[in-house]
C-alpha cells in the first residue's frame, strides 16, 4: 500500500513538474525579452550620455526612468527636465539636435511636412532614436530620451 501512495505522490509531483515548466520559461522570456533593447540604449549611453547634456540652467526633474513594452519589445529611458526660467522649447530641441549630430547621430527628415525628423544612432545593424517631448501642457517641464522605437 505504501509503494502505491509512493508511485501516485511520484507521478503527481511528475505531473505538476511538466505543468510548471511552460510557465516558468514564460516567465524568464518574459522577464529577459528586454534586455536585448535596453543593452542597445545603454551602449549608445556609455559612449555619450546624451540625456545629461541638458541646456544650460534646466533642471533633472527626479530620476531617471526606464520601460519596455515586453510584447514588441521596446526599450526606452528617459530623464524628466524643468527649463530655465525663459527657456524656449525651439532652443531645447536645437540643444539636443547640435550635441546629438556632434557626437555621430544622424538625422532623418520626417516622411511628412507635419512630422518631426528623427535623430538616429547605430549600434550594430540596430538603431535608437532621441526624442525631445513637452507633452501638451505649457509648463516648461520636458522628457529626454533614447529608445529602441522605429523612426
Amino acid at each position: 500500500m505504501k509503494r502505491m501512495v509512493l508511485i501516485a505522490v511520484f507521478l503527481l509531483l511528475g505531473l505538476a513538474g511538466v505543468a510548471v515548466i511552460p510557465m516558468v520559461a514564460y516567465a524568464w522570456k518574459y522577464e529577459h525579452v528586454c534586455d536585448e533593447p535596453y543593452e542597445r540604449v545603454e551602449q549608445v549611453l556609455a559612449t555619450f550620455d546624451v540625456l545629461a547634456a541638458h541646456p544650460s540652467g534646466a533642471v533633472a526633474q527626479g530620476a531617471r526612468e526606464s520601460s519596455c513594452d515586453s510584447d514588441d519589445p521596446f526599450a526606452s529611458v528617459e530623464q524628466s527636465y524643468r527649463m530655465a526660467p525663459g527657456g524656449r522649447r525651439e532652443d531645447v530641441v536645437a540643444h539636443y539636435r547640435e550635441i546629438a549630430l556632434r557626437h555621430g547621430w544622424k538625422a532623418i527628415a520626417a516622411d511628412s511636412p507635419d512630422q518631426e525628423e528623427c535623430l538616429v544612432k547605430e549600434v550594430g545593424d540596430d538603431k535608437v532614436n532621441l526624442t525631445v517631448d513637452f507633452g501638451a501642457g505649457v509648463d516648461a517641464d520636458y522628457r529626454v530620451g533614447v529608445d529602441t522605437w522605429p523612426c
